[in-house]
């Protein structure tokens, strides 16, 4: 201990890292084989335990709390075919479109053609990050707004396919536990998720006023990466709006 306190003490992190390691060993490298803790607090090292603490972890992720994920009658009503689409959205960014840009940017100057101004501007913002947002996702819900903006044939056959009575298992080491139903959630680690769950939240703004920027033809109601969200407002009033909104939403999706 006096060891790591002098390491501590004069800032020396890698001769204490280094330290560390030569008691640990090589089996903590990788987290699937360190020591975890159950629902009792009790630490567990031995590996089939490991495997069905880490087995009801995942499976307990998910569950159906609402019932509601497989339920086609619930969703099916709740789309408007018409949502919000922008198609341009879809177009790649050209190289020629970024140094155009460039070119009628000011040098040393915040404001570019848009002429927003780096100050000034009286604007309300709300961060939003979701609790478990990926794994909270409805089956059915996603695959009816996937069907509203358009998607159809071998495409969404597949993606039905992939949401199919799926099932996980949990790998630690060599073994591998005994296969859980993944009843609600996007599929974790599937390269497709992402875009998924961007399908599934895209309308989440619907409804909000947002604020008005120079050189847009609509207002920006707000910015989404991932599972967080930014609500914009011009007023503290617009952004109680906002929010009563996004809560509707959540409470509806």
């Amino acid at each position: 201990m006096k060891m790591i306190a002098n390491q501590l003490i004069f800032n020396d992190f890698k001769k204490l890292w280094n330290f560390i390691k030569s008691y640990t060993g090589e089996s903590f490298k990788n987290i699937a084989y360190g020591p975890v803790y159950n629902k009792n607090k009790n630490f567990i090292t031995d590996k089939i335990n490991k495997i069905k603490i880490w087995a009801n972890h995942f499976g307990e992720l998910a569950l159906d709390a609402t019932g509601n994920s497989r339920s086609t009658d619930k969703w099916e009503n709740l789309i408007i075919s018409d949502c919000d689409y922008y198609p341009e959205c879809d177009n790649s960014i050209l190289w020629s479109d970024i140094t155009h840009a460039l070119e009628d940017t000011p040098n040393n100057k915040t404001p570019g053609t848009d002429g927003v101004p780096s100050e000034n501007k009286e604007t309300w913002l709300c961060y939003i990050d979701y609790s478990k947002a990926y794994e909270r996702v409805p089956h059915m819900a996603l695959v009816h707004k996937l069907r509203s903006v358009d998607f159809g044939g071998k495409l969404l056959n597949m993606i039905k396919g992939m949401y199919d009575a799926p099932k996980i298992a949990v790998r630690v080491g060599n073994e591998v536990s005994n296969p859980t139903e993944y009843l609600c959630g996007v599929r974790q680690g599937c390269p497709a998720s992402p875009i998924l769950f961007d399908f599934y939240i895209n309308d989440i703004f619907k409804g909000v006023r947002g604020v008005r920027v120079p050189g847009l033809t609509t207002r920006l109601p707000g910015l989404l990466f991932a599972d967080d969200a930014v609500l914009l407002a011009e007023s503290s009033a617009d952004l109680q709006t906002a929010l009563n909104t996004i809560t509707e939403w959540s409470d509806t999706w």
